[in-house]
Order: C-alpha cells, then sequence, then structure tokens
C-alpha cells in the first residue's frame, strides 16, 4: 500500500513540474485574469514545485513516523483466522470484533501500523478467583521476524499485566498454513506467560451466531456477562456449583458394552451424563495405555445422540479409559480389551457437592 501511495505521489509531482514548465508567459501587458494567474506561476513556479514536493513527500513522511512509534514494524497481510483454539489446559484467543471490544470491556479495536491480528481471552486469577480478560496483538515485519504483546487484568481495574516476544514467520497473503503458525506461535508462549497465576477458562464461539460461553472446567461451573449495566464491576458471573440431590436415577459408574463387528479399525462411542440422565458438556475422556498411547477428546451435550467417537491405533489389545469434568467425580476402567467389536463406552458422574 505504501509503494502504491508513493507512486501516485511522484507520477502527481511529475506531471506537476511538467504542466508548470510547459506553461509560456503571457504578454506583461495582458489584463487578463487567466493570464495574470499564469504569470504568477511561471514566475514563482521554483517555490510552487518545492511547496508542492512537500506536499507530495508527506505520506512518506507519515510512514516514517509510524515506524518509528511501531519500532520500524511494516504493515503485513492481516490474519482473519477467528479464533485460536488452545489446547488442553491452554487459553483460547477469540479475533477482536467491535462487539467482542464492548462486551468484554476492551478498548474498541484501532488500525495501527504492522498490526496483523488482536484477539482476546479469559482467565481466572489464581489468588483472588477474579476473572481477568486479556488482549494479544501480533505484529508483522519485513525481516521476518513478528512481534507479540498481551495486556489485561481484571475489569474494571487500573492494574494491568502485560507480555511480549517475537514470532518467526515469512509468508505471503493467501499461506494460510504458515498464518496458523504464526498465530499458535504467539498465542502459546502468551499463554505459557499467562498460566503462572492465571488459570484458563474455557472458551467456545459460534461462528454464525457470534455467541460466546465461557465455562470454567476446575469447578464445573459457566461463566455468564452480567448484563446488568449498573453493576459493572461483576462483568462476569460463576454459575452455581454442581449439586447431587437424592435418589440418584442412574448409579455412578463406566459401563462397556459392544456395538457392532468392525474387522479394519478399534473404536470407543462414548457418552457421559450425571446420575440423573443428564449430558455433561465439556467431559473429558481419556485413553491411555501401556505402550505410552496417550489421547483425549472432549465429550459435549450435542454428542448425545451418536456419542463420542475416538478411534485407536489397531494394535493395542487394551486401554485405561477415564472419564473427569469439573465438579464431578473422576471415573476410571483400567485394562479395557479391545476387539473388533465396536466398543460403547457410557460413564455416569456423580457430584462432587452434595446437597
Amino acid at each position: 500500500m505504501f509503494a502504491v501511495r508513493m507512486f501516485i505521489a511522484t507520477l502527481a509531482l511529475a506531471i506537476v513540474a511538467v504542466f508548470i514548465g510547459a506553461l509560456p508567459m503571457p504578454a506583461a501587458d495582458s489584463t487578463n485574469t487567466l493570464d495574470k494567474i499564469v504569470r504568477y506561476i511561471v514566475e514563482n513556479r521554483v517555490w510552487i514545485l518545492i511547496g508542492w514536493t512537500f506536499v507530495m513527500s508527506l505520506p512518506a513522511l507519515a510512514s516514517m513516523l509510524r515506524e518509528h512509534k511501531y519500532q520500524k514494524i511494516q504493515a503485513q497481510p492481516v490474519i482473519n483466522q477467528k479464533i485460536i483454539s488452545g489446547r488442553e489446559g491452554e487459553f483460547t484467543w477469540i479475533k477482536a470484533t467491535s462487539s467482542f471490544a464492548s462486551m468484554f470491556g476492551l478498548e474498541p479495536v484501532s488500525e495501527s501500523s504492522g498490526r496483523i491480528w488482536e484477539g482476546f481471552t479469559a482467565g481466572v486469577l489464581r489468588q483472588s478467583d477474579q476473572i481477568g480478560i486479556y488482549k494479544l496483538q501480533i505484529y508483522g515485519s519485513d525481516s521476518g521476524l513478528g512481534h507479540y504483546i498481551w495486556m489485561g487484568g481484571t475489569i474494571p481495574s487500573d492494574v494491568t499485566d502485560s507480555g511480549e516476544g517475537h514470532v518467526p514467520f515469512v509468508f505471503g497473503p493467501d499461506d494460510s498454513l504458515k498464518e496458523h503458525f504464526i498465530v499458535d506461535f504467539a498465542s502459546a508462549r502468551a499463554s505459557r506467560q499467562l498460566k503462572r497465576y492465571c488459570r484458563p477458562l474455557k472458551i467456545s464461539y459460534d461462528d454464525h451466531t457470534d455467541a460466546v460461553d465461557i465455562y470454567d472446567p476446575e469447578t464445573g461451573r459457566d461463566v455468564y456477562v452480567n448484563r446488568d449495566k449498573s453493576s459493572f464491576a461483576d462483568k462476569f458471573l460463576f454459575g452455581p456449583y454442581p449439586v447431587a440431590h437424592s435418589p440418584y436415577v442412574i448409579d455412578p459408574g463406566v459401563f462397556i458394552s459392544g456395538v457392532s463387528d468392525s474387522d479394519d479399525v478399534k473404536r470407543l462411542i462414548c457418552v457421559v451424563r450425571d446420575v440423573y440422565g443428564n449430558p455433561l458438556d465439556h467431559a473429558c475422556v481419556s485413553i491411555d495405555s501401556e505402550s505410552g498411547y496417550s489421547y483425549n477428546q472432549y465429550f459435549m451435550r450435542e454428542m448425545s445422540d451418536k456419542g463420542l467417537v475416538m478411534n485407536i491405533p489397531y494394535l493395542l489389545s487394551q486401554v485405561d479409559v477415564t472419564v473427569s469434568r469439573g465438579g464431578y467425580e473422576t471415573l476410571s476402567l483400567t485394562g479395557v480389551p479391545l476387539t473388533p467389536d465396536v466398543l460403547r463406552v457410557e460413564a455416569v458422574l456423580e457430584p462432587q457437592r452434595k446437597a
């Protein structure tokens, strides 16, 4: 964009210089208004060209000032990735828009030289159990080395935490794989610094409705945005802890049953419910084996009909299955034999907090 502006400025400067240089000097005794204007331009052409050159150099001057302000960071193609999904125990970052900014108390998104991605995440401060909102900004450069900055804290708060670092990259505007590397690299390092005093919340984002759901995996509680404008200090509210009521509809435990035969794949189909038959969002199903193989995936409510499908390496003869969720007792089943059958795993979890 800068090169285009400079080309236009140079072309305009050359056209004006040629035009002024080609103007003939009108007769000195002419009283025509146009002739008077032309005579003035010709007589002062040197100063006019100097002034015009200064005006057309303003874009270059403005760019130099921006480079100085942002440590010579140059503009790169903007990354449009909307969400950076955090791995197990990591922060999830969502690209900031004007609606997100107002909802989470961030500053409105503004354009600046070199910024290629900006997003936010939420976490719980370990010492105070308050919600903290943090913003991540990633900048590009022409030298193949980017820069990221994260900042934030509780809302409202005059005290903010921050950190920064660098991310190596060289990519073109259509190189989506390198774009993923850039945002994953920067977000992982920002998350590592944050985790020293802030535990991550699990954030899910609906791309179609822009709805954001927040869940605390440690306590098993949902987190809601308080819509009461008069209580800005309580911007975020925790939902209730899981509570057990008697009697149970289903006894807690892990139950294994065969579903169908399969000659070429070993597969588990998992369903997780509580002792009242309700499907449990965010329940983590972990698979481990003596060979060192390990895998985990989250069960969500919308998986209730078909179940969570987990493919198992064919050479494994048995695995250990663990099902866990914040606020509920963890269930484990060791030495589950794997046969050519597709196995159905039904886990029924009991709340830790009884009424």
